[in-house]
């Protein structure tokens, strides 16, 4: 019961840890190219994210409502006109400040790993008096 327990709680924290890390990435890949949604899952796919339609989708909703990003019909070669969406000023500095406070986050995270292991080695380590 613990086991399955504990399962549950690793399966709730990676679900808020890829939440939050995927409006990033994102915005990233909207950021570097106007990209339509399947180009946008297609790179997140290349880099070993993988994302459905359905979570992309509203995602993508909620940056147009807050006005992150804009959108735009085009036509295709390949079949009906797609949806392209494209960072807006805001967007951009949106992203700038996720991407600053990501980075500031990730850089607590490392140190207090980092530390963390210098403690534990300095309480580990073995004293021989003869």
């Amino acid at each position: 019961m613990i086991v399955l327990v504990m399962q549950d709680s690793i399966q709730s924290n990676l679900a808020q840890m890829r939440k939050g890390t995927l409006e990033l990435c994102v915005l990233q890949v909207i950021g570097a190219k106007e990209s339509y949604a399947n180009e946008i899952i297609d790179k997140l796919e290349s880099v070993g994210i993988t994302v459905s339609e359905g979570t992309l989708y509203p995602l993508l909703k909620r940056l147009l409502k807050i006005k992150a990003v804009a959108h735009k019909w085009q036509e295709s070669s390949a079949g009906p006109p797609r949806k392209y969406y494209e960072m807006t000023r805001q967007g951009r500095q949106y992203l700038a400040f996720i991407e600053s406070n990501w980075e500031e986050m990730n850089q607590a995270v490392q140190l207090l790993s980092k530390n963390l292991k210098r403690s534990t080695n300095k309480t580990n380590k073995t004293i021989n008096f003869n």
